[in-house]
């Protein structure tokens, strides 16, 4: 049977029905975020937990691991090519657009990988120990590359289908109100669900591969109808778009370009955006306080708190505060300008930080740090993408050159690179004051001079990253609402001269 295209799959969403478009926009992102929480929250638990069951190692904790090792490795590997990914996806020219090409080969691609790499490469694992690693290493750099290119081309695809900023606005919010369902919804599901699928005679409680490997194939079809609804929505070819210079530009004879103009092309239009580049970093700074604390969590509960017990309403708290946040930015946004909204959300989470700093071990404090750590993360993340958005037609303005995909790599590159120093930072933090005792069931006492160094390294210093990312947000990034609308005039006028 012939594999679809996405030439083979009709544009249901035409531009003159901007809700079935929404809809359609908004559903990709559902199981976009299930795969990444699947592949990012609990590769480490199956590895743990049911890759080894039947591998013949002599040391499986060191085995462990090397795997694990292996996919930081390979993530923090990918955090430098992902620009270069942006690069390409704005470089494609298709009769389908650029944006939704990649929707459909990195959703398929990706979803397929995904389930290999939950059974052990099908088994392989159980066979020869050096043979799984070698697939292992192929397939998960893979399947890592091809998800990059559907998440880049799906926030990159926000300024191809809207230009106005109440649309990109509601597109933006739609999509994240429906990734926090499949994001959290991995949470919720995961236990019952590899459970109830786990084929195991002695004991019922206990998670098997297959378990898990049936877990993976729901995400993965998940996955691809999703993709196949984000590809319906067609790309606008606005004048923006489709600029005079761009597309000379691109019809000029062909000729070999070398890959070391090709970076010097992606250097200046990183260079030149001096907006994406601020937003950028003081989103970067926000993200590794938010990485490190939300990792953080747990050791909070069952040293700090010592009620690990109620761990579980960290996870209620993050559901409900996405699923409740997302849709009423737009709204919010209409009346509150981003600098304001974004200002108000990182004086709540230094609050968060505040009161934990006060007292970590008061029930009634702690609780309240949650709440006013977890709300004002959704309008964070919107700001922040609807900045890097805007800045597409600023370094357009500033180049001459659209780079859609380039620029909103950047903010997928910096969760990635959060996460990676977040977990360095995690290891760095419960190592120093002797937080290493929990996997055997004991919860030991920490002392009072290591209670304080914990502190100071958990919340002083996240401090001090929220207060540099209001700093640099309030007085470096300058690209506000009115300043972005003056900008498309100026572009939709130069189109205009350039085809006169």
């Amino acid at each position: 049977m012939k594999t679809p295209t996405p030439c083979d799959i009709p544009d249901e969403t035409e531009n003159h029905n901007p809700w079935l478009r929404r809809v359609a926009f908004a559903c990709g992102n559902l199981g976009q975020a299930a795969l990444y929480a699947f592949l990012n929250l609990y590769f480490v638990t199956y590895v743990s937990n049911a890759l080894l069951t039947h591998a013949h190692v002599n040391s499986p904790a060191a085995m462990i691991t090397t795997v694990t090792s292996l996919m930081v490795v390979i993530r923090l590997a990918e955090i430098f090519i992902d620009p270069l990914l942006g690069a390409i996806i704005d470089r494609t020219r298709t009769k389908f657009g650029r944006y939704r090409f990649w929707q459909f080969w990195g959703g398929l691609i990706s979803a397929l990988l995904l389930t290999p790499v939950y059974t052990g490469i099908f088994g392989l694992v159980n066979v020869n120990m050096t043979y799984y690693i070698i697939a292992f290493i192929i397939t998960f750099v893979i399947l890592d590359i091809f998800y990059s290119f559907r998440d880049i081309s799906y926030w990159g695809m926000i300024p191809a289908i809207a230009s106005e900023q109440s649309e990109r606005s509601l597109l933006t919010s739609w999509a994240t109100f429906t990734g926090s369902i499949g994001y959290n919804g991995v949470t919720v599901l995961i236990v019952p669900l590899v459970s109830f699928f786990s084929f195991d005679k002695i004991t019922a409680s206990q998670q098997t591969q297959e378990g898990w490997t049936a877990f993976a194939i729901i995400i993965s079809v998940l996955a691809l109808v999703t993709m196949l609804s984000v590809v319906t929505v067609k790309e606008t070819p606005q004048s923006l778009q489709a600029n005079a210079k761009e597309e000379a530009k691109h019809n000029k004879s062909v000729k070999k370009v070398s890959v070391i103009n090709d970076m010097k092309e992606l250097a200046h239009a990183i260079a030149h955006n001096d907006q994406m580049l601020w937003s950028a970093l003081s989103y970067l700074c926000y993200g590794i306080a938010n990485s490190t604390t939300g990792a953080m969590m747990y050791f909070i509960f069952t040293y700090a708190l010592r009620r690990n017990d109620l761990f579980w309403i960290v996870g209620i708290i993050s559901a409900v505060t996405g699923l409740v946040m997302a849709p009423t930015y737009p709204l919010l946004n209409k009346k509150v300008p981003r600098k304001i909204i974004y200002g108000i959300s990182l004086g709540l989470v230094f609050l968060a930080f505040l009161l934990l700093f006060i007292d970590s071990s008061n029930v009634i404090l702690v609780m309240s740090a949650l709440i006013c750590f977890y709300v004002p993360a959704t309008y964070i993340q919107l700001t922040i993408i609807l900045t890097l958005t805007d800045s597409v037609e600023y370094g357009q303005l500033r180049t001459g050159t659209r780079n859609s995909a380039l620029v909103l790599s950047v903010r997928p590159m910096i969760d990635k690179i959060s996460g990676a120093l977040a977990n360095e930072l995690v290891a760095a933090i419960t190592v120093a004051v002797g937080m290493v005792a929990a996997a055997n069931g004991t919860i030991p006492i920490i002392t009072s001079n290591h209670m304080m160094m914990f502190r100071l390294m958990a919340y002083a210093a996240p401090m001090v990253l929220i207060a540099a990312s209001f700093l640099i947000y309030q007085f470096k990034v300058t690209l506000t609402e009115k300043r972005h609308a003056e900008i498309v005039r100026e572009l939709e006028t130069q189109s205009i001269d350039a085809q006169a």
